[in-house]
């Protein structure tokens, strides 16, 4: 499965707690695509913070309208100006 298309699927599941070891099992992830994923979700969204050996937690929504207004006013805009 595509990476973005995992990561799609995983950010609904952010809505709870969620271990490593469910993400691994639901998507059958190795333990590099693993910490990929976790690595793009930390950066990604603020909100989504890691447990320790665990798993991630959130506080706050995931969702991708969360993620624009999270954005700088003009964020969205190209380089060259208005």
């Amino acid at each position: 499965m595509d990476f973005y298309a995992i990561l799609d699927q995983i950010l609904p599941l952010l809505r709870q707690r969620v271990t490593y070891q469910a993400l691994q099992r639901q998507f059958h992830l190795d333990e590099t695509a693993l910490n990929d994923l976790k690595a793009e979700l930390l950066y990604a969204y603020p909100q989504v913070r890691e447990d320790p050996g665990r798993g991630l937690v959130v506080s706050g929504d995931v969702g991708p309208a969360a993620a624009v207004e999270a954005l700088p006013h003009g964020a969205l805009r190209g380089s060259a100006g208005p």
